[in-house]
């Protein structure tokens, strides 16, 4: 099959035939026959759950979605509140703020395994900034938001790696899928 964007075109492929409810190895098989590059697309089937898992799942992946949501709410309004006073007529850079969390939230709405990884490194960067810019005196008020904060970072990324694990049993943690001995792809 040949295309613009092979990546475009077997995501789709992915897509179509999980919502269907086809296996993941019965997709795999279609893509070999379709698309020349079958690392490519194992890779691009590994960062993807069967229709089974994510139904068994979704109460689980939308509680992290809701926490990803109170955490995007919290830092847009602290950050609004901080941008606004020291930088007025500063707007456009609320918008920036929340952008990464925006992603992560589409990312893990439609179950893709990159988001779930991503939540790793990118909360423990967030708790990192947030206890670095700690004041030397705090006020109750940043001991409040940095603890509400925290707990819900933390949270989020134990959800995250629990629901990857869950979800993508046969994916490394490098989002590549496993081998057998035979070094054919378990899906």
């Amino acid at each position: 099959m040949k295309g613009t964007n092979p990546r475009k075109e077997i995501n789709k492929a992915i897509q179509e035939r999980l919502a269907q409810g086809e296996t993941k190895a019965n997709i795999f098989k279609y893509l070999r026959g379709q698309f020349e590059d079958d690392n490519l697309s194992a890779r691009l089937l590994a960062l993807w759950p069967d229709l089974e898992l994510r139904q068994k799942y979704r109460n689980l992946n939308r509680v992290l979605l809701a926490i990803l949501v109170l955490i995007t709410i919290t830092k847009v309004l602290f950050a609004g509140l901080f941008i606004l006073s020291e930088i007025p007529f500063a707007l456009p850079l609320l918008i920036l703020v929340p952008l990464i969390n925006i992603y992560l939230i589409w990312l893990v709405a439609k179950f893709n395994g990159l988001g779930y990884i991503l939540m790793v490194p990118l909360g423990l960067g967030g708790l990192c900034k947030m206890l670095d810019e700690l004041p030397n005196e705090p006020m109750l008020v940043d001991i409040i938001t940095t603890s509400v904060l925290s707990v819900l970072i933390l949270a989020a990324m134990v959800l995250a790696v629990i629901l990857y694990r869950r979800l993508l049993p046969n994916t490394t943690l490098l989002m590549q899928p496993k081998k057998d001995e035979a070094e054919q792809y378990i899906f």
